[in-house]
């Protein structure tokens, strides 16, 4: 989990402004009162809240990283790797 200080990291990255009250995105929307109030999260877990959402965003990067860098192999590597993500039958 994260706290106030640390959450949210990917989102500063991303030139957006994050603490305990609230997350802007530059229009005007509070994303922590439309959690709290859409979703019925807990004012107290809105933090633990966006540190999920920056890992998945920052998880969801890494694969297409990896997609980009298995692309870039060649056919037979390509296919061995297929292969080996295969689920036993």
């Amino acid at each position: 989990m994260c706290g106030v200080s640390n959450c949210g990291a990917g989102w500063k990255k991303a030139g957006l402004s994050l603490n305990a009250e609230t997350v802007s995105f530059g229009f005007g929307k509070s994303m922590s009162r439309e959690m709290r109030r859409d979703l019925a999260i807990a004012e107290d877990g809105i933090p633990a809240v966006l540190s999920l959402v920056d890992q998945v965003y920052g998880l969801r990067n890494q694969l297409r990283q990896l997609g980009e860098a298995i692309q870039a192999q060649p056919g037979d590597v390509r296919k061995a790797i297929a292969d080996r993500l295969r689920p036993d039958d």
